[in-house]
């Protein structure tokens, strides 16, 4: 009877919470709305692009209602309404008019960047409450939040399965998931995360579960990364080497750890560790950013800019920022780290210094100042390319291959006239350079083939491993000695550079290889590193 009452009451604390709060719960109407008719149209683009959008407006407007509410919860009941319906409108405006007008790859790029960019401002804004645990609540009834939507959605797709097969066959029922899926996660959620905002979060403590997972899990899993981290400098300058390019993310973890952690621990400061924590760790971290930064200048210097390196660069910037004001008047000014990093994401997403224009201008910049050193330009034209061959350095030849793959195949803006479908090979009458023509240690090989002939093999397993075997053996997946194989690829690189042959351990294993990285100092045959991707086949 106590478990029904139980049942009841939480009931009506969700009913209540729902319509106390009706800005958050019609919005979520209206998003189920749009939900549906975006997933069941099949009319014509246009309607269909028109509906995606009002869906994705709504959307923001539901996360972003979350702080319109906090911000006007004192006003009067006229004042209140009218500022968050106009704000509403104004977010929902916004977030349409950024995707139905924008190409397909800006439309995505804005919707990530403004909803990233609000929940980083409501999260802000809550986080003003004085409670020690306010970031830790938010997180935990965030996940919480999470697993009781999956719970619902295994419930329900469970009776759907059910009432599809049992009662009225349904053959195809993969829309009826799709539906069930985003209402899930996009209503239901919305809805059952406002009443936690609102209703359960002002507490001091977050609990022993959020204690256990970031006091005794994760926080160790911070240090020994940090003291990784310090060991592998130690290495580099042993072996008088420049770290790798990985060191990259392993820095980007070690200082997203650290913002979590100094947000989500303060109700803990009674432990020593966890005062040790906010009283030093920041000086740890400030080495390891100047080592990213100068691995990321070489890294941006060979290959220059992607979305995915000037994304990386930008927070590279915000964690050395946020990382430094621990040191102004014991970190007074990092609770304004969300505004920063919502700053930051509307900067790489929305302004016209976005991502994808950023990296575009670089490579396009790269590739015109090869072209105007060799004269190969004119008219929007490529030129004078007979005798290319002899005269272009190899580096210039490199990057000149480099930018022009870029600005053609993977940046997701329109390439130049001369770029756009044209064939590098043929434009030019060079060969594709290659990176181990200027890099003794590096060979790079791809393969241009995306068919393979499995007739014979019953099983195929993706292959995705690297390996630093620091010698003259190189083991994949524990069973295979590729070393012999690497010996043949290193002797006619050009040859094998878009199509690496397979590699055949024994009569019944094949093996294909999608791509082949490896760093080989052939003067006294030791592997650095060898990363791989492909596919084994077995019989």
């Amino acid at each position: 009877m106590n478990f029904i009452k139980s049942i009841n009451l939480s009931f009506k604390e969700y009913k209540n919470s729902f319509f106390q709060y009706k800005l958050t719960f019609f919005t979520s109407i209206l998003l189920a709305v749009f939900c549906i008719l975006d997933i069941c149209w099949n009319e014509s683009d246009f309607s269909h692009k028109l509906i995606k959008s009002a869906h994705c407006g709504l959307l923001i407007s539901a996360v972003a209602s979350y702080s319109e509410i906090f911000l006007t919860q004192r006003m009067s009941c006229i004042l209140k309404k009218t500022i968050q319906l106009l704000c509403s409108f104004l977010i929902f405006l916004i977030t349409f008019t950024s995707y139905y007008f924008s190409q397909k790859n800006y439309s995505t790029l804005y919707l990530w960047g403004i909803g990233l960019s609000i929940v980083c401002f409501t999260v802000f804004i809550f986080s003003q409450n004085s409670f020690h645990a306010i970031y830790a609540n938010i997180l935990k009834y965030f996940f919480f939040t999470e697993l009781l939507c999956g719970i619902i959605l295994l419930g329900l797709i469970l009776l759907t399965g059910a009432f599809c097969t049992l009662l009225i066959k349904i053959n195809n029922t993969s829309r009826i998931y799709e539906i069930i899926m985003t209402l899930c996660l996009e209503v239901f959620s919305v809805n059952i995360f406002s009443y936690f905002l609102f209703h359960k979060i002002r507490k001091n403590n977050s609990g022993n579960a959020m204690k256990i997972i970031f006091v005794y899990i994760l926080l160790p899993v911070f240090t020994f990364l940090i003291l990784l981290l310090y060991a592998y400098l130690i290495k580099s300058a042993f072996i008088r080497k420049m770290p790798k390019g990985q060191i990259n993310y392993f820095v980007s973890f070690a200082t997203a750890f650290y913002l979590l952690f100094y947000f989500v621990l303060k109700e803990h400061k009674k432990i020593k560790f966890i005062r040790l924590f906010y009283a030093y760790s920041h000086y740890f971290l400030i080495p390891l950013i100047i080592i990213q930064i100068f691995a990321f200048c070489i890294r941006l210097k060979a290959y220059g800019l992607t979305e995915f390196r000037y994304a990386s660069f930008l927070y590279i910037i915000f964690s050395l920022i946020t990382v430094c004001a621990a040191f102004i008047q014991n970190g007074k000014y990092i609770k304004y780290a969300p505004l920063v990093l919502a700053g930051f994401i509307l900067y790489g997403t929305v302004s016209p210094w976005n991502i994808i224009n950023s990296s575009w201008k670089n490579q396009y910049e790269r590739l015109s100042k090869i072209l105007t050193e060799y004269d190969l330009l004119e008219d929007d034209k490529i030129i004078n390319t007979s005798d290319l061959k002899e005269k272009i350095k190899t580096d210039d030849a490199i990057i000149l291959y480099d930018s022009w793959i870029y600005l053609e195949k993977k940046s997701h803006k329109q390439a130049p006239a001369y770029v756009d479908g044209k064939d590098f090979s043929e434009t030019f009458n060079i060969e594709i350079p290659h990176k181990s023509e200027y890099s003794a240690n590096y060979y790079s090989y791809y393969t241009t083939s995306i068919e393979y002939n499995v007739s014979g093999y019953k099983t195929m397993k993706q292959l995705n491993e690297y390996v630093e075997p620091h010698g003259t053996i190189v083991i994949l997946s524990g069973k295979y000695d590729i070393t012999s194989y690497l010996f043949h690829l290193t002797e006619n690189p050009a040859k094998y550079a878009e199509n690496p042959p397979p590699f055949i351990p024994d009569e019944n294993t094949k093996i294909l290889f999608q791509r082949i990285h490896f760093d080989f100092q052939k003067e006294n045959q030791i592997f650095n590193y060898v990363s791989v991707d492909g596919y084994e086949l077995i019989k």
